[in-house]
C-alpha cells in the first residue's frame, strides 16, 4: 500500500479494537528505539535518530515486501517514525525527572502499555472501549 492513510481508513468497517491495536502497536514498537539510541548514543542528533528510525522501519517493510510475509504499508512507516519521535521525547521526559531511574520507569511504562495491548488482543471483553 503506497497511499498514505488508506490502510488505516480501511479499519472503519472493523472493530475499534483492531484499529487501536494496529495504530498503537506500530507506534509503541518503535518508542524503545528512540529511547535506546538517545540514551546510549547521546552524541547523535535527534534528526539522525529519526532517520535511523525511518531506515529501520523501511527495512522491515522491504523485508515484508520481498518475502510476502506481511504487507508493505507506508502507514506503518509513518507510525513507526512517530514512535521513534515519541521515544526521543520520552527520553527527555524521564531524563528531567529527578530521583528517578530511567531504566525502571521505562520498564514499567513499556510493561503497562504492552499489557494493555495484550489484554485488548486476547481478552477484549475485559476492557470496554
Amino acid at each position: 500500500n503506497l497511499d498514505l492513510f488508506t490502510f488505516i481508513n480501511s479499519y472503519q468497517y472493523q472493530s475499534s479494537i483492531t484499529w487501536l491495536i494496529n495504530v498503537l502497536g506500530n507506534i509503541i514498537l518503535f518508542i524503545p528505539l528512540g529511547i535506546i539510541l538517545k540514551y546510549y548514543f547521546s552524541f547523535l542528533r535527534n534528526g539522525h535518530i529519526i532517520f535511523i528510525g525511518i531506515f529501520t522501519s523501511l527495512s522491515f517493510e522491504l523485508i515484508q515486501l520481498a518475502t510476502n510475509w506481511g504487507i508493505f504499508d507506508v502507514d506503518d512507516l509513518l507510525l513507526n517514525t512517530i514512535g521513534t519521535i515519541l521515544g526521543i521525547a520520552t527520553y527527555y521526559l524521564f531524563k528531567n525527572i529527578r530521583n528517578s531511574s530511567l531504566a525502571t520507569n521505562l520498564f514499567f511504562t513499556s510493561f503497562t502499555t504492552l499489557s494493555f495491548i495484550s489484554v485488548c488482543t486476547y481478552y477484549p471483553r475485559l476492557i470496554m472501549i
